[in-house]
């Protein structure tokens, strides 16, 4: 038996080493995150989950979210229906499941689309004066707009749908961005190695590529991940005053407006989709706020 277990060894002791070798610097990295940022790591899990949650959607014991069931309407939760049901016998499992696909799928294109239109913009305007000028005052003339106010006026006028509501939370959001990246080229186009890109000559599209849009993708990654959990409040916003996506599409803020005329005898029918909707949007916060702490070299030397 000893023989045997160190042959085994023996087979299996290579492996182990070219596994450490591989992955040695990932999982020495994941350890020093672990001890110094541990709620980044709690962030991305919450996000992982509600990511499996979203994929998966069909195959979670889930049935149609659609279908109504009159004779079983505001059942309790328990074994038959884990989340229960709501005014005209939907079940809430699977309506808050199939809602976890909307409320990331507008979050993260809002998000991409944000962040790419405000590299283009900030660029701009943070390096060409000319452009600054222009861009800031339109980029403040739509935030001077009160951007629930502006996003319903813009899903009003044109319908509801997910395209349409991504748009709209887009709108209102990437001015904000915007800001951010046109601060970090002011302060980047000073600096040595940008004024020995243009003394050596090299142009300006490939000054702003190679030397200034990489010292804006952190503030931007930080920045994207506010604009993400804040657009999915918007989207939960914008459903639960009717002026979001179609009404019979599951989605967390159209769930708890129908459950407000029942709240008093089925609590479950709001507080399910509120409680999924506060732990995304906390997970994203936490993950924003540690890649803050991580990628801002002033906060990293104060915690060394």
């Amino acid at each position: 038996m000893q023989e045997q277990m160190k042959n085994t060894l023996s087979v299996v002791q290579p492996v182990i080493d070219q596994v450490k070798k591989q992955w040695g610097p990932f999982l020495v990295k994941l350890e020093w995150t672990k001890r110094r940022h541990p709620m980044l790591l709690v962030g991305i899990g919450i996000l992982i989950l509600m990511a499996l949650f979203a994929i998966f959607a069909p195959y979670l014991w889930t049935i149609d979210p659609t279908a109504v069931d009159p004779p079983n309407r505001l059942k309790e939760p328990g074994s038959e229906w884990w989340f229960g049901t709501d005014f005209v016998g939907r079940d809430v499992w699977s309506r808050t499941i199939y809602g976890t696909r909307v409320s990331l799928a507008v979050g993260f294109a809002v998000g991409a689309l944000s962040a790419v239109t405000a590299a283009f913009f900030g660029l701009l305007a943070g390096y060409f004066n000319t452009f600054d000028l222009i861009i800031m005052r339109i980029m403040d003339a739509i935030m001077s707009i009160p951007h629930i106010l502006l996003a319903i006026a813009l899903v009003s006028m044109v319908g509801g749908s997910v395209p349409i509501v991504i748009f709209a939370i887009w709108f209102v959001t990437f001015p904000r961005a915007v800001r951010v990246v046109r601060s970090s080229v002011l302060s980047l186009r000073e600096e040595v190695y940008v004024e020995a890109a243009r003394a050596i000559g090299a142009k300006t599209p490939r000054i702003l590529w190679f030397h200034v849009l990489p010292g804006t993708i952190a503030p931007l990654m930080v920045t994207g991940t506010l604009i993400i959990a804040g657009s999915i409040l918007t989207e939960a916003i914008l459903s639960f005053l009717g002026a979001g996506i179609d009404p019979e599409t599951p989605a967390w803020g159209s769930m708890m407006a129908d459950g407000r005329r029942t709240i008093s005898q089925a609590m479950w029918v709001v507080g399910i989709p509120g409680g999924f909707l506060t732990l995304t949007v906390l997970g994203i916060n936490m993950i924003g706020d540690n890649l803050r702490d991580i990628l801002d070299p002033k906060l990293s030397r104060s915690g060394t």
